[in-house]
């Protein structure tokens, strides 16, 4: 399966969910992933345009409640088996805080 047939699939999958999605490149390090692609439901959650996001780590949703400790358990997840569920404190583009599940 190539990574553009993916990307499809979860577009068309995520364009009809209410929840906010995106998608980065799998990267073992979190603040070297980029933002590969990003729902509507996101682009309405956060603020931001997805032309905005596509190509940056989704370390721009980070502010001053975000913890480490979280990145930390993404990493070790993507090193493991590459899925990572949890919550996140996040921020949308003005600022304001709020909880995402991944």
């Amino acid at each position: 399966m190539t990574l553009g047939f993916s990307l499809n699939i979860l577009r068309e999958f995520s364009e009809v969910c209410s929840d906010a999605m995106f998608a980065t490149t799998a990267e073992v390090d979190p603040a070297d992933s980029k933002i590969i692609y990003a729902n509507s439901a996101f682009t309405a959650m956060t603020g931001f345009e997805r032309h905005e996001v596509i190509g940056l780590s989704p370390q721009l949703l980070q502010g001053p409640q975000t913890e480490r400790q979280e990145w930390d358990r993404i990493r070790s997840a993507v090193t493991r088996q590459g899925v990572f569920h949890g919550r996140m404190t996040r921020y949308v583009k003005g600022g304001r805080e709020f909880l995402f599940d991944c």
